[in-house]
């Protein structure tokens, strides 16, 4: 019966020229390009737009129904933390001196200490994710980066 429910809910929520078999499937993000490529070669482009809403609709519809939230006593600080802010900045400090022997240039440490920075953040990212248990992580830049930027203004009370 389930099946049959949700196989109602799926035909009902797409175009008709999209077979069962392509919408029956984990949606993860490469599923989800083929499912759009797939609309857009044999439905269109107005299907594929309006295709595109619905799936956006449903994804927000069902991640509150599911009740699930990350609160703010479930960040922990990942323990690599300040081993890894160390370490970066003894890189950061080797990129100044190469500047100030003339080795570099300012723009060139600039760009350096901007990627540097970048790459630490990203790690420390990483770490609060999986210790949260969030294996994967899809590419909702902007959520990411903002648990990234608490992260980083979080401090062992």
């Amino acid at each position: 019966m389930k099946q049959l429910w949700e196989e109602y809910f799926l035909k009902r929520s797409f175009p008709s020229k999209i077979p069962f078999e392509v919408i029956n499937k984990v949606m993860n993000k490469k599923e989800l390009a083929n499912l759009i490529d797939y609309c857009y070669r044999f439905c269109g482009d107005k299907e594929t737009v309006l295709l595109s809403d619905r799936v956006k609709n449903l994804g927000f519809e069902y991640a509150t129904k599911s009740g699930i939230s990350i609160a703010i006593r479930d960040m922990r600080i990942p323990s690599k933390k300040d081993e890894m802010i160390e370490a970066t900045t003894k890189e950061v400090r080797l990129i100044d001196d190469q500047y100030r022997e003339g080795l570099i240039t300012d723009g060139e440490r600039y760009n350096k200490v901007i990627d540097i920075w970048a790459r630490v953040t990203e790690d420390v990212s990483n770490e609060m994710l999986q210790e949260l248990g969030i294996e994967e992580y899809t590419d909702a830049k902007g959520k990411k980066q903002q648990k990234c930027q608490l992260q980083f203004h979080l401090h062992d009370g």
